[in-house]
């Protein structure tokens, strides 16, 4: 393991390790996993007293006292969110790895609402620091990286998140980090198979300049650049995605068969659908298909459930897949988002809009049954951003009527998520689910995580707000990691 001394913007020094790439190629396809994480899958953490001057050992509730004093800890900590890193030169770290939402299912803790993690601060209160610290040239600072040893000033300072934990924030003022880089995942993981499906929310991929996504035409071409890169790497044959812009197609034939579009770099044949004008619904984005026509073919028309519950259609298409002449039904889905509560949908404890996003699984699991003819209906793979955990009612209520939830099913514990969220807390919103009949043909899920865990500041728009780090590859090109499902037709796993 090498180790490289760095001097980083004010901050003393800071020691990189770089780890061993573990994950730069081609990945086994996904085992099977227990549903509930068992506790060799999640730590087990006991509350620390901090009464040895300059010492600071977490998860803590009595940091008050070391308030204004040098401390050193010499535990390993967990970089959990960096989604402040580029605009205010901010990392949560983290006690006993990776924090999960509560309502995930997997390796929640009693102390993950304040006392496990604290705030290191690069002590600048300048916007948009140049250069961003803790960002080195040899490694790529992003959520699962550790932090072997860190010692500073404890203070208490502004965090610009509205998710805290803490009444008052803790923060360190390093002057030293030991901080170890994780590899990124080059090569999406196999999730068995001969046939991958996904789902991928796309982050406002727009056409049209200055309504979501990009501003300007370099813009577009960068946000262009890293999705075509994102979707060649992802390796599927059939991709469900979200947050498209809302038009009559002239946004996935850009994605699709421009000069530098996906079936350009793939030297594949693909092929798009979407539903027709009212179907797609009123909201400035929806959903849409893209497939390899030389693999499947759409049988039967293109449905959408325009029930007024839903702003943004399910999409319904079935495929048939020509070697094998099997035919399942791929369901893509983007439920009402959890900000921006309303008095009558008040945040429970599952975001905002709950009560909302659970009707729209209840009339999807309707219009299901009303439009799919028996033999079809019991052949369903539904995928898509649910904006709701695992736990949850629109998961459970999917669940209750027959779908198995794959990701709880294949992916072990501490992969499950595919978004982290402000203090940073990891978990997964997006979801590949399968009927009774379709799931003896599910060889695998998996989740590739190339943006959940990546500072925005590596994405097509990171120029607005500090230096240009910008790399026309697969990460952060999204907010959301794409999740991948691995099908057997006709008993081929």
């Amino acid at each position: 393991m090498a180790v490289g001394l760095v001097l980083i913007a004010g901050l003393g020094t800071v020691l990189v390790e770089r780890v061993a790439d573990v994950a730069g190629g081609a990945q086994p396809p996904a085992e099977a996993a227990a549903p509930d994480a068992t506790a060799g899958d999640c730590p087990v953490l006991t509350p620390a007293v901090n009464d040895s001057p300059g010492t600071l050992t977490l998860p803590a509730s009595d940091l008050d006292v070391l308030l204004g004093n040098s401390v050193a800890t010499g535990q390993e900590l967990t970089v959990t969110y960096t989604g402040n890193l580029g605009r205010y030169g901010q990392l949560t770290l983290s006690a006993g790895g990776r924090m999960f939402h509560p309502n995930n299912g997997t390796c929640a803790t009693p102390f993950d609402d304040g006392p496990r993690f604290i705030v290191v601060d690069d002590d600048d209160h300048r916007q948009n620091p140049d250069p961003v610290p803790f960002v080195a040239p040899s490694g790529t600072l992003r959520s699962g990286s550790t932090v072997t040893a860190a010692a500073g000033r404890l203070t208490e300072d502004t965090v610009y998140m509205r998710n805290s934990g803490f009444e008052e924030w803790y923060v360190l003022l390093p002057d030293e980090l030991t901080v170890s880089f994780g590899e990124r995942p080059a090569a999406a993981p196999d999730p068995g198979g001969n046939l991958t499906a996904a789902g991928f929310n796309m982050e406002n991929y727009f056409t049209t300049l200055g309504e979501r996504g990009a501003r300007t035409a370099g813009e577009r071409e960068r946000q262009h650049a890293k999705a075509v890169a994102a979707l060649e790497s992802l390796d599927a044959h059939l991709v469900g995605l979200a947050e498209v812009e809302n038009d009559e197609g002239i946004t996935l034939d850009r994605l699709i068969a421009a000069p530098d579009g996906l079936a350009a770099r793939t030297g594949e044949a693909w092929a798009w659908l979407q539903a027709d004008g009212f179907g797609r619904g009123t909201d400035a984005i929806t959903q849409a298909f893209i497939y390899r026509a030389d693999l499947l073919e759409p049988v039967g028309p293109t449905l959408s459930d325009t029930h007024g519950v839903h702003h943004r259609p399910p999409l319904v298409q079935r495929f048939r897949e020509t070697a094998s002449g099997e035919e399942f039904t791929a369901v893509m889905t983007h439920f009402k988002a959890r900000t921006g509560c309303d008095v009558s949908d008040p945040d429970d404890g599952s975001g905002c809009w709950n009560r909302r996003r659970t009707a729209q699984a209840r009339q999807l699991l309707g219009f299901l049954e009303q439009n799919l003819r028996p033999e079809h209906a019991d052949r369903v793979l539904l995928l898509g951003d649910l904006n709701a955990y695992a736990l949850e009612d629109p998961v459970r209520q999917l669940e209750e009527a027959g779908y198995t939830d794959l990701l709880a099913r294949f992916v072990p514990a501490q992969e499950r998520y595919t978004y982290v969220y402000e203090p940073g807390l990891a978990g997964y919103i997006d979801h590949a689910l399968a009927t009774d009949g379709l799931l003896p043909d599910v060889c695998g899920a998996a989740v590739w995580h190339i943006n959940a865990d990546e500072p925005d500041l590596f994405g097509f728009d990171s120029a607005r707000f500090g230096p240009d780090l910008y790399s026309p590859d697969p990460f952060r090109s999204s907010d959301h990691d794409p999740v991948l499902v691995g099908l057997g037709l006709g008993g081929s796993c």
